[in-house]
């Protein structure tokens, strides 16, 4: 009987020190994910509570496979139904057409082994089952990048507002992403245009977490989508399978994606994601964006925040035909350029350059296209101006791309995301004088060319 009282009182002080560790990880986990509580102890014990059946989950997903890490990222504290808000596909299978193949078959011998688009930094939708609106925005988003060279942050909050407004539809209840594409191109209700779509920028129409009146029937902001009409397309290949996805971001560009996300995907940290949960050819539940291929797995922008994954993106496995119904349910975007754009009077009030027209000075588009300027100034007033394209590399060589102007690289947290980065030159902002931005600087000589200086440097956490 001592032996048995010992044991049990040696496994109680194991499981309280186990304890006593998760309780410490609960609170690191709080600070790097801002949580603050409100509701007192009780809710607190309560989100401790589920932490605990979390780890339990972690736990269990990493020894049962070895191909990618579950770990506690924002979703640690939540329970089912709250992890369910965060994504938002109300799933028409009607609008799918029956006659495409859905078997695999084989892939196109003319595209490349692997291709990447270039996109813009993961967002987080929050607990609004909005994925059908972000999904639609990064797409467009790296389109436009694709196309025009000039990374444009949309608003997602015009689409949760207004897509589905005409039927009285709650946007946080979920919607569709194609839907939305059309919203903001071949049927603006807004722009009323031939030539071009209707999207303000994030700063004019920020993201709220909440579906509210569709204002901008009435009073639009200023228009961000003036040098294209985007069109959503459901398939544009025969083939709604994986031949078909890699032939898609091939030729087209990045291409929103209905995919299931099961149970085990709010885990995800790092690795090759092989569908844990998903079974065979479930029902889509989320949006997201194939943003690349390579031969063993896709790059898919999610929006649920950098913190989650890669940065916010998470690398999908080829291992598997239609891996999670990655491959079933895309839309791919036809972009439409706006042939009458012209670059000093339809970029962004925000992007253009004022010049003096009582001077009677001419006005000639900078080097650096996407503003203009005064080329009769020299020195400061010379006003053109850049953003930066940061590449950045972690550890395992996955890369992250950012386009920010210097002010927001400057509150870039590079040591989070990676060791090593590397700047190109990327779209366009304005800016007056030199100024130096943490590991970059920026010199316009006397002669008002912008040219953009970066040392390649080592990131230390």
């Amino acid at each position: 009987m001592r032996f048995i009282v010992l044991g049990l009182v040696c496994f109680s002080v194991l499981a309280a020190s186990a304890d006593q560790d998760l309780r410490q990880t609960f609170k690191d986990w709080k600070v790097t994910f801002d949580k603050i509580y409100g509701g007192g102890l009780r809710n607190e014990l309560a989100r401790f509570r589920q932490f605990k059946k979390s780890a339990q989950t972690i736990e269990y997903i990493n020894s049962i496979q070895s191909d990618w890490v579950a770990g506690f990222t924002l979703f640690a504290d939540m329970t089912d139904e709250e992890k369910a808000a965060f994504t938002g596909i109300n799933k028409n299978d009607t609008a799918l057409e029956s006659n495409l193949e859905i078997d695999p078959s084989p892939l196109d011998p003319t595209n490349p082994e692997k291709q990447y688009w270039d996109m813009g930094p993961a967002k987080n939708q929050w607990a609004c089952g909005s994925c059908w609106a972000f999904a639609a925005i990064g797409a467009i988003e790296g389109m436009h990048l694709k196309e025009h060279g000039e990374f444009r942050d949309f608003s997602e909050q015009t689409l949760l507002d207004c897509t589905f407004e005409d039927i009285g539809r709650d946007g946080c209840n979920g919607g569709w992403s194609d839907t939305a594409i059309s919203f903001a191109g071949s049927e603006s209700p807004i722009s009323k245009s031939n030539d071009y779509g209707y999207l303000p920028l994030r700063k004019d129409n920020p993201y709220k977490g909440n579906d509210r009146e569709c204002t901008e029937l009435k009073t639009p902001h200023s228009n961000g989508l003036r040098r294209a009409k985007p069109y959503a397309h459901l398939a544009r290949y025969r083939t709604r399978n994986d031949a078909g996805l890699q032939h898609a971001l091939a030729t087209e560009g990045p291409v929103v994606v209905y995919i299931y996300s099961s149970w085990a995907l709010p885990f995800y940290t790092t690795g090759t994601y092989r569908g844990t949960g998903c079974g065979t050819n479930p029902t889509t539940n989320h949006a997201v964006v194939a943003a690349g291929y390579e031969k063993d797995y896709w790059y898919v922008k999610n929006s649920w925040g950098s913190l989650w994954g890669y940065s916010g993106y998470v690398y999908f496995s080829r291992g598997w035909e239609n891996l999670c119904s990655i491959s079933s349910s895309r839309k791919t975007i036809e972009w439409r350029p706006n042939e009458n754009w012209e670059i000093c009077t339809d970029t962004h009030p925000s992007e253009r350059t004022p010049c003096d027209s009582s001077a009677n000075l001419n006005q000639e588009v900078c080097q650096a296209r996407g503003c203009c300027y005064d080329s009769n100034y020299a020195g400061t007033a010379a006003q053109c101006f850049i953003k930066g394209k940061v590449t950045i590399y972690d550890d395992e060589g996955k890369r992250r791309v950012l386009y920010a102007s210097a002010e927001e690289f400057s509150q870039f947290e590079f040591s989070y995301y990676g060791k090593a980065a590397q700047v190109e030159i990327g779209s366009w902002k304005l800016f007056v004088e030199d100024d130096y931005y943490g590991d970059y600087k920026i010199i316009k000589p006397e002669d008002g060319k912008v040219t953009f200086d970066f040392q390649s440097v080592q990131i230390l956490n």
